[in-house]
């Protein structure tokens, strides 16, 4: 274990999310997709000292084809991985959906105790097509499978110009009405949008199902890519500090997408990211 790791009594609970364990590769790009390159990775992460994990289709989809999930479920007990996440799905707002990647979400995370599935949402213009009404009732109908499944739906609000802010997601989900979805809360999202952290103190957290933390350099739209957690411009401390004024007391998941972080071994990266992070929270305490 390193300094700071998770199981140490009073130590925030740290999940890495998929790309932050994920070595050389990233969203588009999402490298090996061999057991054991997967099995290396989970126990790189453990030994670190994450509590928890985020897993992105592709891992999910090996690990059902050849150890299956009870197999990997047994894997992460035994390195102490007891916080998991699946994710990512998208186009679910559309008439169609997507089937096959939700079906592999679900099965994944009824079989592995899964937290959330991480979802995406419709761009402004989508939802003002089809009908904010309309998407609601297919969140609701999606989150009630997931619900079935043991797990809550998380949506991610991107901060991408012409994306739902963290406000119109909450207010979506209003709309839809269900104790099985919620609002993913990311720092790094609400600087790429420019969201003031004190708009936060106006959300209702009831409907906050996931925090994650990151760390990027420049503001606004400026920003193009995360970095390793204090090497950027981003509050981090002054985020954490925030959130947990507003009551959140659940895990924290840590998104790092960077080619800073997929240039280093994979051992090395998450065991930085996992200790910069950590000294976050102690800077935050210092405040």
């Amino acid at each position: 274990m390193t300094i700071g790791d998770d199981r140490t009594s009073g130590a925030p609970q740290l999940l890495a999310a998929c790309w932050t364990w994920a070595g050389d590769a990233g969203p588009g790009r999402p490298g090996p997709a061999g057991i054991e390159d997967l099995l290396t990775r989970i126990r790189a992460a453990a030994a670190a000292g994450w509590r928890g994990l985020g897993f992105h289709d592709q891992d999910l989809a090996t690990a059902r084809e050849s150890i299956g999930f009870s197999g990997l479920r047994e894997i992460l007990h035994d390195r102490g991985i007891s916080l998991i996440e699946v994710e990512f799905l998208d186009g679910w707002w559309l008439e169609q959906g997507n089937p096959g990647t939700e079906q592999l979400l679900l099965e994944a995370a009824a079989a592995l105790g899964a937290r959330v599935v991480k979802a995406g949402v419709p761009s402004r213009q989508v939802l003002t097509d089809i009908g904010p009404g309309q998407v609601a009732s297919r969140l609701r109908a999606l989150a009630t499978r997931a619900g079935d499944a043991g797990t809550r739906i998380a949506l991610e609000a991107m901060g991408v110009p012409g994306a739902m802010t963290i406000a119109d997601v909450v207010e979506l989900l209003d709309r839809a009405d269900s104790p099985s979805c919620g609002a993913v809360v990311d720092n790094v999202q609400l600087a790429c949008a420019g969201t003031p952290v004190g708009e936060l103190r106006t959300l209702d957290w009831g409907r906050v199902a996931s925090v994650e933390l990151g760390d990027a350099r420049g503001a606004g739209e400026a920003i193009r890519e995360r970095c390793i957690p204090g090497d950027g411009t981003i509050d981090l401390p002054g985020f954490i500090r925030t959130v947990q004024e507003l009551g959140w007391t659940g895990p924290w998941g840590v998104e790092i997408i960077s080619s800073e972080l997929r240039a280093l071994p994979q051992p090395d990266g998450v065991r930085l990211v996992h200790d910069r992070t950590h000294a976050a929270f102690a800077d935050s305490r210092r405040r």
